[in-house]
């Protein structure tokens, strides 16, 4: 009787302990390690945007501009392209240490 109930303890524990450990945020796929981009938009201006990229220490590196197609900001799809385009102009600046503007990058990701 001590055994069963020694091991339905030694059970009970090991449940709690898994649970807790697969409840650990896993940050998504779309959020940067490094630097971050800011879009601008205009409210009467409608398909135009501003795409910004900044550094970990705030300094604008990358700009461009979209016109002629809407950015939508709730498709995972349009996220991982900004991403992506962040790390590469992050790699860019850091080779570089200067601003780049309009390489058309983020309108060569987001088809």
């Amino acid at each position: 009787m001590k055994k069963n109930n020694l091991l339905a303890g030694i059970l009970l524990t090991g449940c709690i302990v898994l649970s807790f450990a697969g409840k650990t945020q896993r940050i998504p796929s779309y959020i940067p390690s490094n630097g971050f981009w800011m879009i601008v938009s205009h409210i009467n201006v409608n398909n135009e945007a501003t795409v910004q990229c900044y550094n970990d220490e705030q300094v604008l590196i990358y700009e461009e501009k979209i016109s002629g197609r809407k950015l939508n900001l709730k498709r995972k799809k349009t996220l991982r392209c900004l991403k992506v385009v962040l790390d590469q102009v992050l790699a860019a600046f850091n080779a570089d240490k200067h601003e780049i503007t309009d390489k058309h990058w983020i309108a060569a990701a987001i088809k």
